[in-house]
């Protein structure tokens, strides 16, 4: 997916005129820029937010570098998540993108699409490899089209404001697991936020490091895997202590944080799903 694009092709895509989409902008009801040499161009996030949220049909979804068919007809949340999984573990990219961005198209929020759809698509998937249902290299690769999937979700956002609050966050050292800390920046991110996960793995001294030098506002933790029970508590509770000295709210969600351990640790909020942390993130601004 390009970032910027022509008024041509956006007219193509929307299916109007040239004339009329270039009178548009004029208008500002759809944005654009001048290049260098004096030609307009349009941002890819701001077309998408206008065929989101004025319920325009997309005629083109190639203009914009969506798969064909991207946006035709109504998709329903269960149905979506049923043909999601079979278009992962066969490895059918094109179709796992249309079924996403059909669903934002249709101003689906990202949070949504996550809580209701890839997280409980990837859950299936997960017990579908540990039955031996799958081979290893499906359950991988479905992981890879997420991601990547995500990424182009994430390039349809307007970019945060100079004054927008700041969150960071990741996983800790032995939780190798990326995608839920990735639609944790993201639905930050489609709130406003200026959210940036770090990654996976971290050693607790660099997310520590990163919460003085950056003085967010928020601070995320996934939590998927945890090999050292103790050294979680240790280090999770003196990432609270040093965040909550920079006034800085430290969340924590994740599947391996059961109720017993939770009663050990020290943080903000805890949150089991991304709705959770969405409301929270809406209630610190």
């Amino acid at each position: 997916m390009d970032d910027l694009v022509t008024p041509k092709q956006v007219a193509r895509a929307i299916g109007v005129s040239e004339s009329t989409l270039k009178r548009w902008c004029d208008q500002g009801i759809l944005p654009s820029i001048r290049t260098a040499g004096g030609h307009r161009r349009l941002e890819v996030q701001e077309v998408i937010a206008y065929l989101r949220h004025s319920g325009r049909e997309i005629q083109r979804p190639d203009m914009l570098g969506l798969p064909s068919n991207t946006g035709k007809g109504a998709r329903v949340i269960s149905r979506t998540q049923t043909l999601l999984v079979h278009a992962l573990i066969e490895g059918d990219e094109v179709q796992c993108r249309r079924l996403v961005f059909d669903l934002y198209l249709q101003d689906r929020s990202i949070r949504e699409i996550c809580d209701d759809v890839l997280s409980p698509t990837l859950d299936q998937i997960g017990k579908l490899w540990g039955c031996g249902d799958i081979a290893i290299y499906q359950e991988r690769r479905c992981c890879e089209i997420t991601q990547r999937i995500l990424f182009e979700l994430q390039r349809t956002l307007r970019q945060a404001t100079e004054s927008a609050p700041v969150a960071i966050g990741g996983t800790l050292v032995k939780d190798p697991y990326q995608i839920a800390t990735m639609m944790a920046g993201l639905i930050l991110k489609e709130l406003g936020w200026n959210a940036e996960s770090l990654g996976s793995g971290l050693p607790v001294e660099t997310v520590i490091k990163a919460v003085v030098d950056i003085q967010p506002k928020l601070v995320w933790l996934s939590v998927s895997c945890i090999e050292d029970t103790e050294y979680f508590i240790y280090t999770c509770n003196q990432l609270h202590n040093i965040a909550a000295e920079h006034r800085t709210a430290l969340v924590l969600g994740g599947c391996a944080l059961g109720e017993s351990l939770r009663k050990q640790l020290s943080y903000t909020v805890y949150c089991d799903n991304f709705k959770d942390l969405a409301n929270f993130a809406s209630s610190l601004t």
